[in-house]
C-alpha cells in the first residue's frame, strides 16, 4: 500500500476493544443512523427488509435514542411504509422521488445531523454489536470506519467474499477499501462528502471517486473487523435483470436536480 497508511488514523488501535482510557464517549443522540430502502425495493423484498430492520432493532447500542432516518423510494406503497413505522417508531421516514442507491446516501450526508453519521442497508443483516464496534473505533481516533461485510451462506457467497477486500482482510487495520454499506463518518469528513451517482447503472464508481479525494488529503479509512454485516444473497441472474431494468426507469424519471422530490412523511 502507498505511502503512510496510518497518516489520519493515529490512536485508533487494531481491536474496539482496546481504546485508551482517554477516548472520548459519543453519546447516542450525537449519532445519525440513515438506512436506506433502495436495495429492498430492487429486491421486490419485504422480508429482507425486515430482517435488516429487526437486526438493527437487536443492537447493543442503544439504537432508539440516535437520530434514525429511513429513506425509501417515493414509490414505496403505504403499506410497507406504514410495517415500518410500527417497528420502528423512533424512526424518521424520508421519501426520495427516483431514488438510487447514491441518492439515498447522499441525501443522508445533507440531512444528518449528528456527529458521527452511519450508513445501513435494507438488504444487509447485522450483527448485534455492529454499530457498537464502528462507534468504538470513531470514539479511539478515525474519522472514517468501514466494517466487515460478507455474504450470507449461498451458491456463490464463498467465491464474492474473497473477490471482496474486506471480506479476506484478516483483523482490524487501515485500507483504502471504501463502500457505503457499512460505514461510519465523522461530521467533518461527511459534510465535504458527497457520491457521484452518474458513474455506472447503480454509481458504483461513486465510492472510488470519494476514496480518491480522501486519499489526497492523508485519509484512509480504518477497517474495523468486528464490525460485521451479512448481504442478502440474492438469486444471481434474476437480480441482474431486475436491477437493469429499474435503474433504467429511474434514470428516465429522475429528477433534474437533486433538490426536487424530496418530502418527509407526516
Amino acid at each position: 500500500m502507498p505511502g503512510n497508511p496510518r497518516k489520519g488514523l493515529q490512536g485508533v488501535r487494531d481491536r474496539p476493544d482496546e481504546m485508551s482510557d482517554g477516548a472520548e464517549t459519543i453519546p447516542p443522540e450525537k449519532i445519525t443512523l440513515a438506512i436506506e430502502g433502495w436495495n429492498a425495493k430492487d429486491l421486490n423484498s419485504h422480508a429482507v427488509f425486515e430482517r435488516s430492520l429487526n437486526s438493527l432493532l437487536s443492537q447493543t447500542f442503544p439504537i432508539r435514542q440516535c437520530e434514525v432516518m429511513v429513506i425509501v423510494d417515493d414509490s414505496l406503497p403505504m403499506e410497507d411504509v406504514e410495517w415500518i413505522q410500527r417497528a420502528f417508531p423512533e424512526a424518521r421516514m424520508v421519501r426520495l422521488a427516483a431514488s438510487t442507491y447514491y441518492r439515498v446516501k447522499n441525501l443522508a450526508i445533507t440531512s444528518a445531523s449528528g456527529d458521527v453519521l452511519v450508513f445501513a442497508d435494507s438488504d444487509v443483516r447485522y450483527a448485534p454489536g455492529w454499530l457498537e464496534a464502528l462507534l468504538k473505533c470513531v470514539e479511539a481516533g478515525s474519522p472514517l470506519v468501514v466494517g466487515n461485510t460478507l455474504y450470507e451462506p449461498g451458491p456463490f457467497s464463498r467465491t464474492l467474499n474473497l473477490c471482496d477486500w474486506a471480506g479476506s482482510m484478516i483483523g482490524s487495520g487501515p485500507t483504502e477499501w471504501l463502500y457505503a454499506n457499512n460505514l461510519a463518518m465523522r461530521r467533518e469528513l461527511f459534510e465535504g462528502v458527497e457520491f457521484r451517482t452518474d458513474m455506472g447503472r447503480g454509481g458504483e464508481g461513486g465510492p472510488h471517486v470519494v476514496r480518491h479525494m480522501l486519499k489526497k488529503r492523508g485519509i484512509l479509512p480504518w477497517f474495523c473487523e468486528a464490525a460485521r454485516g451479512w448481504h442478502f444473497m440474492a438469486p444471481f441472474w434474476p437480480k441482474r435483470l431486475r436491477l437493469g431494468a429499474y435503474l433504467i426507469f429511474t434514470r428516465r424519471n429522475a429528477p433534474s436536480s437533486s433538490g426536487r422530490g424530496l418530502h418527509a412523511f407526516p
